[in-house]
């Protein structure tokens, strides 16, 4: 079980206990039109389309001052890339006419071309030992895939019959694609396929209803893929174990889903509209303000859920808050995502190997007050909550 501390919280702090992703703030970018952004090890990366034909390829370490991404001892000049992921300890970006970058550190970059060319690369993930891109190519309504061992060197699959891949996730020993309904004048029902390895002919699947998916994520042990009903363009949520039988969840909002990513143990789920959803088991979703227009999968930033937006960057409050109550006895509000188990560690000095456990919390309900109830020593104590990971 690995652990996510989420800040240090002094006794002496109090504030509002404001919904968990219900508040949000902005960091703008120097460039137009993001498309994706993702973190890793300390940096974040961010994609862009700033104007025809040109893509943007950029790196922060704080989310507000940003560098253009280097390619040796020059700034990259890639064309319209779609999407970034940080996966098996390194940066993949992808997009237009077969275009990846690849980097081990964030900060030195190297371009790659996926043969044939002429592919629109829209979805990266990693399982098996093998990152694979999904997109399609522009010759033709067919959809495309390549896998690679390093990021570096690619071998390509043209999925014959497919329209464009939208999306790509591993899970459960299997790789899951989504794509359109439709592609020119072709209709295309079949539009969700499955493959163990990514380099042969892979398995279409579909359900009844005519949807349209964007995008698609794994997490607590299930896929979950969103988009619109073809003919309504009404929002659609699909999950499945195994990715060949499906259940449609329930939508809280109407218009089409975008974009839908895992991260600190939820699916994030948003739409152009401005919604943004949360799930624990992509079955059951919460709504949240959110005041701008999602552009893109939601990631984790330290303590924090983050996503593209129009405007640049929208950040939530972090994901637990510790306050203490006005009482003799210790008392700790703890506020953060409920049906998850925390833990409550103390010190009496601010240095990383001073923390002592006290107990775990499993967070019924948000907030929740919880009394340490030990005697008093008379010596101050810091308290901090650490969210274990499901």
């Amino acid at each position: 079980m690995s652990n996510r501390l989420f800040g240090i919280f002094l006794i002496f702090v109090d504030s509002s206990h404001a919904g968990v992703l219900d508040n949000w703030a902005t960091n703008t970018l120097p460039i137009s039109n993001v498309t994706a952004a993702a973190y890793g090890n300390g940096i974040l990366v961010a994609t862009a389309t700033p104007g025809p034909g040109t893509g943007w390829l950029g790196v922060s370490l704080d989310g507000v001052h940003w560098n253009t991404a280097q390619c040796g001892a020059v700034d990259c000049t890639p064309p319209p890339l779609y999407t970034v992921s940080f996966l098996n300890n390194r940066f993949i970006a992808a997009g237009f006419d077969g275009s990846t970058y690849v980097s081990t550190n964030g900060l030195d970059w190297r371009f790659n071309f996926v043969e044939p060319g002429g592919a629109s690369l829209r979805s990266i993930c990693y399982g098996n030992g093998s990152f694979v891109v999904g997109g399609e190519m522009e010759s033709c309504p067919c959809g495309f895939i390549a896998a690679s061992s390093d990021g570096v060197s690619w071998s390509p699959l043209q999925v014959d019959g497919l329209p464009s891949v939208q999306g790509i996730a591993y899970g459960n020993g299997r790789f899951v694609s989504v794509a359109l309904s439709e592609y020119g004048s072709t209709y295309y029902r079949l539009n969700i396929l499955t493959a163990t390895n990514p380099l042969v002919p892979w398995t279409p699947t579909g359900v009844a209803t005519t949807n349209d998916l964007f995008s698609i994520a794994f997490g607590n042990g299930r896929f979950v893929a969103v988009g619109q009903e073809h003919h309504s363009r009404t929002a659609s949520i699909l999950w499945s174990t195994n990715g060949v039988a499906w259940e449609n969840s329930d939508s809280p909002v109407s218009s089409p889903l975008g974009a839908v990513s895992f991260a600190a143990g939820l699916f994030l789920a948003s739409s152009d509209s401005g919604a943004f959803l949360s799930s624990s088991n992509g079955i059951v979703w919460s709504t949240h303000r959110v005041g701008s227009m999602p552009r893109g999968p939601a990631f984790l930033v330290r303590d924090s859920v983050w996503f593209p937006s129009s405007s640049g960057f929208l950040h939530s409050d972090p994901l637990v808050r510790v306050n203490i109550a006005r009482s003799p006895q210790p008392e700790l509000i703890l506020s953060g995502l409920e049906d998850r188990l925390y833990r409550i560690e103390d010190s009496s000095a601010l240095s990383p190997g001073a923390w002592s456990p006290v107990q775990s919390v499993y967070l019924f309900g948000s907030p929740t007050l919880w009394r340490d109830n030990r005697p008093l020593s008379g010596r101050a104590r810091f308290y901090r909550a650490v969210l274990l990971d499901p």
